[in-house]
């Protein structure tokens, strides 16, 4: 008899989410193929993208108390039981050893802002890392620091590893990035939620049409609405500016026309207060799209000099970045010359290897 496959349980509930959907479509594949994984979540969903995926139903929704109540009943005996997301299980289960990833610590670095139920959930949740202090693979050396600063996890249970890119769907072919003057437009792409800071860009605009000859255009890829935590005064102010004929909200789009709205976009901007990561950038890199981004430790980790740095609160200085991108093609040219190098650094295969090798030292670690 071959020896038998440890089991390892996967809360897959958020495959659909544009975050945490793309990270578990890129590194999953070869993990289930040498374990014996099982899924937890949407059926649909998890055919879609795995398609002989043993699934055990599972469709609480996140920060609920019914997903804490029932997760212990439905997760098996296993060996690991991987939480893609914070939201770990309070409540003990069936497994061996626990394994979270940890994108980003915003629930906590930015508890300020959130309501009195948001609050204790979240410190429920602290007090669970730190009594389980489960194995951490989190997607930057920023969010590791954080990791450190707000738990008691130990660093040697953390390891980085970066996100990557879809290098088959995200790049150039051969598309020319120059347009007409009249046909240019910036870009937005992620969710609309108060910590991206879209506000910013909306002011920068008022400013751009109040006070200069430009008329520009932007074209945000997401929902109006629909999120948790979503931030309704984007589009009341939009209006409020009279910008609705400067500023579009294309809906949800597929990965093709993603692609082709990246390619001919003059540039990314992307303003976020806190991001763990933060691929949009990245994306736009591999189509050959510069990008403007907000001056936060991550995106200097992340980016060093392939990008133009904004500060968080100045809309005006955001307005005047982009009448000098507009105008500066020699700016955007030497930023394009840095893609290839930054583009090298990061790669799903390379961030596979690493949560492969993460598992099996794990795996391979005496129980405590």
């Amino acid at each position: 008899m071959g020896k038998q496959k440890k089991i390892i349980v996967l809360d897959a509930r958020m495959l659909d989410k544009s975050g945490i959907g793309t990270y578990l479509k890129n590194v999953v594949q070869p993990i289930a193929e040498q374990y014996d994984f099982i899924f937890l979540g949407h059926e649909q969903e998890i055919h879609h993208s795995f398609k002989n995926a043993k699934i055990i139903p599972y469709n609480h929704p996140i920060y609920s108390i019914k997903e804490q109540l029932y997760i212990p009943v439905k997760v098996p005996r296993c060996d690991v039981f991987w939480s893609p997301h914070i939201n770990i299980p309070l409540l003990p289960v069936l497994t061996k050893k626990r394994l979270v990833t940890i994108h980003d610590m915003f629930h906590t670095a930015q508890m300020h802002t959130m309501s009195r139920i948001k609050k204790a959930y979240t410190r429920l949740i602290l007090n669970s890392l730190n009594i389980y202090k489960p194995e951490v693979i989190t997607v930057s050396e920023f969010s590791k620091s954080e990791i450190l600063k707000y738990t008691k996890i130990p660093e040697n249970k953390i390891t980085v590893s970066y996100n990557g890119y879809d290098t088959e769907k995200f790049k150039l072919n051969g598309v020319s990035p120059s347009l007409g003057q009249s046909d240019k437009y910036l870009l937005y792409v992620g969710n609309i939620k108060p910590h991206k800071n879209l506000n910013l860009i909306v002011e920068a605009f008022r400013i751009l049409k109040n006070e200069t000859q430009l008329n520009p255009k932007l074209k945000i890829v997401g929902k109006k609405d629909g999120f948790i935590m979503g931030d309704d005064t984007v589009a009341t102010n939009i209006t409020k500016y009279n910008l609705d004929d400067n500023i579009q909200f294309t809906g949800k789009i597929n990965d093709k026309e993603l692609v082709e709205i990246y390619q001919h976009a003059s540039f990314l901007i992307f303003p976020s207060k806190y991001e763990g990561f933060g691929l949009p950038p990245l994306e736009a890199m591999a189509c050959g799209c510069p990008s403007i981004v907000s001056d936060i430790s991550v995106f200097r980790e992340l980016y060093q000099q392939s990008v133009l740095y904004t500060p968080l609160e100045d809309p005006r200085q955001l307005a005047n970045n982009i009448q000098d991108a507009l105008s500066n093609n020699q700016k955007l040219d030497t930023l394009k010359s840095s893609f290839p190098t930054i583009l090298e650094k990061y790669s799903w295969k390379k961030s596979q290897e690493i949560h492969l090798r993460v598992i099996e030292n794990l795996l391979n670690k005496n129980r405590f």
